[in-house]
């Protein structure tokens, strides 16, 4: 026999031998990822707690609870940060803040939950005033606007939804509510903020479209001074804040006179913008926080 074939056979028997130990690998490791199976109810109650515990610590915590935690965690961190002996340890430390993040998930069970109640609006007050306006505020919105359009409490934070929210799921969001609830001064609020979203709208388009789009606006801040006076019950604040905002908008359009403006120029002396008619005026708004 040639070395051809001699060689030819080794490479043949070297090929199977390979395939073969792959497929028992293959086989192997099959069977260890495979789960075991168990018997039902070989686990007691207290294991199974557990394993639940273990996926989210927060899972059974009410909002006293985790506003405790919370707490206790903003103090250890603050005691942390006070001690660091140098500004690079506090800049390690300050990296560690801790946030309401972890919360996230306990947080939209207790507002569904909720059903809409007073008790799912402080759970969105809480998120809010701690530090959920810099980050998640688009899933707290969402919350809102899903379970607290029964609410008079949406008045307060319907501005969250105008800000965090795309134009489109924002206006949406607003008509939703606004059909939804029977609560006039929740849908007063809608009407406001959706007039709001719809002239930022407006601002980006051009021609009819934008025309179109701004007259809706209108229509709707016209409906607000129409249909929901204001009235001397409970909602009255929200009316009169709504209707404040309207007259003031009005002010603002474009070609009406710019309103005066009272101040003290960088000299210390008092001043009025009217002081300067006749002449080229450039304001700039800034603030300092």
């Amino acid at each position: 026999m040639s070395w051809k074939p001699r060689w030819l056979h080794l490479s043949l028997a070297i090929a199977l031998l390979c395939c073969f130990e792959n497929d028992v690998f293959a086989q192997a490791t099959e069977a260890a990822e495979k789960p075991k199976p168990t018997v039902a109810g070989e686990q007691n109650k207290a294991e199974v707690a557990t394993q639940a515990s273990d996926e989210d610590p927060f899972g059974q915590m009410t909002l006293d609870e985790i506003s405790k935690d919370f707490k206790v965690k903003m103090s250890a961190y603050m005691k942390r940060y006070r001690t660091a002996p140098t500004k690079t340890e506090k800049r390690i430390v300050f990296k560690s803040l801790p946030t309401v993040e972890p919360y996230w998930p306990r947080f939209a069970v207790l507002v569904r939950e909720a059903n809409g109640s007073d008790d799912g609006m402080e759970v969105i007050k809480w998120w809010y005033r701690r530090g959920g306006r810099k980050k998640g505020t688009n899933k707290i919105s969402r919350l809102l606007v899903e379970n607290c359009w029964q609410n008079e409490g949406f008045n307060e934070y319907a501005f969250m939804v105008k800000g965090a929210l795309p134009s489109e799921e924002a206006e949406a969001a607003f008509k939703s509510v606004r059909e939804k609830t029977s609560l006039e001064s929740v849908k007063a609020t809608a009407c406001y903020e959706l007039h709001e979203v719809l002239r930022g709208r407006a601002e980006g388009l051009t021609g009819e479209a934008a025309e179109a789009v701004l007259k809706e606006a209108l229509s709707l801040r016209e409906l607000i001074c129409t249909t929901y006076p204001a009235a001397t019950d409970g909602a009255g604040a929200v009316y009169a804040d709504l209707l404040a905002s309207i007259e003031f908008a009005k002010k603002l359009e474009i070609g009406k006179p710019v309103p005066d403006i009272d101040g003290v120029d960088i000299d210390g002396k008092n001043f009025k913008l009217s002081d300067y008619d006749g002449q080229v005026r450039v304001i700039s708004f800034w603030g300092d926080w």
